[in-house]
Order: structure tokens, then sequence, then C-alpha cells
């Protein structure tokens, strides 16, 4: 304990407090690139994955009792189908917005992707929604 405290006294408390805020932000980064190469990881998992279009239009749908469940957008008044998928499913939205292509019976204008919000109203990290927009 005692040398401890020899070197504080020797280096001063404005050197132990840079070091620290170096040491915080090393540990900051390689936290943030360790979460960049488990995305990156999980992103070329995804992509090896072949979705089934009528699997996508089922959950995109929800059809439960032959009822297609849609939502109303207050943003731009239009009618959209959604379903969720996480940040690194993109080949999921690639492969649900070229489903939505193939089937004209579906009357979709666009699909496009937003982020989730929490209760707080603030975006969710990692969860993202697939807006599939009908005519009505």
């Amino acid at each position: 304990m005692d040398e401890i405290m020899n070197k504080i006294n020797e280096w001063g408390i404005t050197k132990i407090i840079i070091v620290a805020i170096i040491v915080l932000m090393a540990l900051v980064l390689v936290g943030f690139l360790i979460e960049k190469l488990i995305l990156f990881a999980l992103r070329k998992l995804d992509d090896v994955k072949v979705y089934k279009e009528d699997k996508l239009i089922k959950k995109l749908l929800k059809t439960k009792r032959r009822m297609n469940k849609s939502y109303h957008d207050p943003k731009n008044g239009q009618m959209y189908y959604a379903c969720e998928y996480w940040k690194w499913q993109e080949n999921k939205f690639y492969s649900l917005d070229e489903a939505c292509k193939n089937r004209p019976d579906l009357e979709v204008t666009k699909v496009i992707s937003t982020d989730l919000k929490k209760r707080n109203n603030k975006p969710r990290r990692y969860k993202k929604q697939i807006r599939a927009y009908f005519l009505t």
C-alpha cells in the first residue's frame, strides 16, 4: 500500500487522472470494436441464409383466421403491413422487398426499414421494423 501511495505522490494526481481517462477511452474503443466485429459476423451468417418468399409474406401479413393485420401511419396517412427484424438481418429486408415486388396481388407501393422506439421514445439499438406500404 505504501508503494502505491509513493507512486501516486511521485506521479501527481493530474497524471493519474490523464492515464485513467486514456485507459477508459481504450476500453470503450475495444468494446466498440468487439460490438462491430460481432455485428459483422452475424451479418455474414445471415447473408448465407436463404429466406423463402412465402414464409416472409406470411410473417409480414400476420395472417390469422384469414385476416391481414395492417397498421395506419399517422405521419403520412398510409396503411402498411409490418414485421420486425434485427439490425444484422439486412438480407431478410432485401428478400422481403423482392418478395413484395414478385407479388402484385398485395399492391405494395414501397418497402422501407424504420427504427423501433422504446416506451420513452428513444430508438432501439438493434431491433428494426420492415414496413410495406400498400394501396388503400
